[in-house]
């Protein structure tokens, strides 16, 4: 996950959450302090959510590249095996003809 989708995921959740907090602070139910300590409260819950979330996608796009890679190698290696060794004659074969 880049850098520029966590950030953008980390804003966008920080304001969904500080939503309910602007609404009162511009109904002039919260003051500007506590405003802002809540929006810093969401920033930080939001960060570290999108943290953790984006370190596990990460870990598991790199095992499936992995699981990837390791298949690729084998079909190439089977296929390689495949060319050089011949194919076994049917024994049937030669009876009934």
């Amino acid at each position: 996950m880049s850098s520029n989708i966590r950030w953008a995921m980390i804003l966008l959740g920080s304001l969904l959450l500080w939503a309910p907090s602007g609404i009162g602070y511009f109904q002039g139910r919260l003051t500007f302090d506590g405003a802002l300590l809540r929006y810093a409260v969401a920033l930080a819950l939001c960060s570290i959510g999108v943290s953790i979330i984006g370190r596990m996608i990460d870990a598991y796009a790199k095992q499936a590249e992995a699981n990837a890679r390791k298949e690729a190698a084998e079909a190439r290696r089977r296929r390689a095996e495949d060319l050089s060794t011949p194919e076994p004659k049917d024994p049937t074969a030669a009876d009934e003809g």
